[in-house]
Parts: structure tokens; sequence; C-alpha cells
């Protein structure tokens, strides 16, 4: 870090990047040609909403759909399907080691120290502590949408014919989820802008994947104000 200071040559910022993976658990001599070889297709409707995930929330918002209302049911489903297009990228990255949240910090440092750096070395060593930074992220932060589902599986006949009772949803932390969402976005679209300007040749494919992934991030709706349009108090 004193170096870094006063050095702002490239090999310097790689080598903290890498003394912060290091610490973070993760070798990253592993995983060069896991990024090279890496195939990601657009994030198509169709695709999306064949996910077993996705057709599992629409049944259970769909049951509830009363209670919920019509605004809301539209917009967790558009959540569903955030969380579907997720879950395909997910399975693309799945082999990637996980780092626990407390260690996750350190990979968030690395990619910081290389925010700036502007070589295909850099870019690409950041593209590698981002995706494995995304791959825990994922494991982890689904729970906030398995917490809406679940509490809405839960409900009993009466609770779902009152469409005054959505402080029942007040239980889940639909702020905290949304939060969530909209960063893995952030760090989708920061994968797919390094890994083109690493590897060139894949420019077309990552133009084409981040180009679908904005369209879901364009379409996450604001859960807290049709929930909850008077407060949870």
């Amino acid at each position: 870090e004193e170096l870094r200071s006063r050095d702002f040559r490239p090999q310097v910022a790689q080598a903290l990047a890498s003394a912060y993976a290091a610490r973070a658990g993760l070798k990253i001599a592993n995983l060069w040609n896991f990024v090279k070889n890496l195939s990601i297709p657009p994030m198509t409707e169709q695709l999306v909403q064949k996910n077993k995930n996705f057709l599992q929330s629409q049944e259970v918002i769909s049951k509830n759909s009363i209670l919920i209302g019509s605004h809301s049911e539209k917009d967790l489903q558009q959540a569903a399907q955030s969380m579907a297009a997720f879950e395909e990228y997910r399975s693309k990255i799945e082999s990637l080691p996980y780092i626990s949240a407390d260690k996750r910090i350190d990979l968030a440092r690395g990619v910081q120290v290389l925010r700036h750096v502007e070589t295909k070395g850099a870019h690409l060593y950041r593209a590698i502590l981002n995706l494995v930074y995304l791959r825990s992220e994922l494991q982890d932060g689904s729970k906030y949408w398995d917490d809406v589902n679940e509490l809405l599986k839960k409900l009993t006949p009466e609770d779902q014919k009152n469409p005054n009772n959505k402080k029942i949803l007040c239980a889940v932390e639909i702020t905290k989820f949304q939060e969530w969402l909209m960063l893995q976005f952030d760090v989708v679209s920061e994968i797919s802008l390094d890994i083109k300007f690493a590897y060139p040749s894949k420019s077309k494919e990552m133009i084409e994947f981040d180009s679908s992934v904005k369209k879901y991030r364009k379409e996450v709706p604001n859960l807290q104000r049709t929930l909850y349009p008077k407060g949870c108090s």
C-alpha cells in the first residue's frame, strides 16, 4: 500500500491486487484460462422464463395476487425475472471458488486498486476478482429473494383475502434485496467491459451480453414504493 501511494506503475497495482486476492484465499493462477474460455450468451427473455426458480416464484406470487395487488404483483414478477437471469449467469461461473463474506472485502479492495489501470493484464485480473466476487455474492445474496417466496408461502387463506394486510410483507427486507440486486448488475457490467478490453475478440459477445444485462437492470422495479406505499409502521 505504501509503495502504491508513490509508484503508479501497473505492475505495482497488480502486485497489490494479488496480495489482496491471496489474503482472501484466492489462487489467481488457476483462473486465467477460465476467463479466456468463458462464453456468455445474451440473457434472453425466453431463456430466463424457462428457469426453474422463475417458474416457482411465478406460482407463489400468483397465488397471493389479492394480497399483493396488481402493481406489486407485476413488480415482483419483474424482480423474479431479474433473479432468474442471475441464476442463469451463475450456472456459467459455478465452478469458480466461493469466498466467504468476511474475506470478500479483500476482493473488492483488489478491484478498487485496479480500477484505473489501463492494461489488458489489469482488466483481466479485475474481471477474475469480480467474477469470483459475483459467484460468491449470488450464492449468499439470493436469500433475500428466498425470504420473499418463503413468507408468501406461509400466508393463510385469510391473509391472502385481505388487501390491507400488506404489513405481513414488511417482515421481508425488500429494500436490502433491491440494493443488493442493483449492485450485482453493476458488477456484471464491469466484468463484461473488462473482458472486452482484455480480449478484443470477445467484443461482440460482451456487447450483446452487456446490452441484455442493462435491459434487466432497467426493469428492476421500485419494490419499496409498490409494496409499502404507506410505509411499514
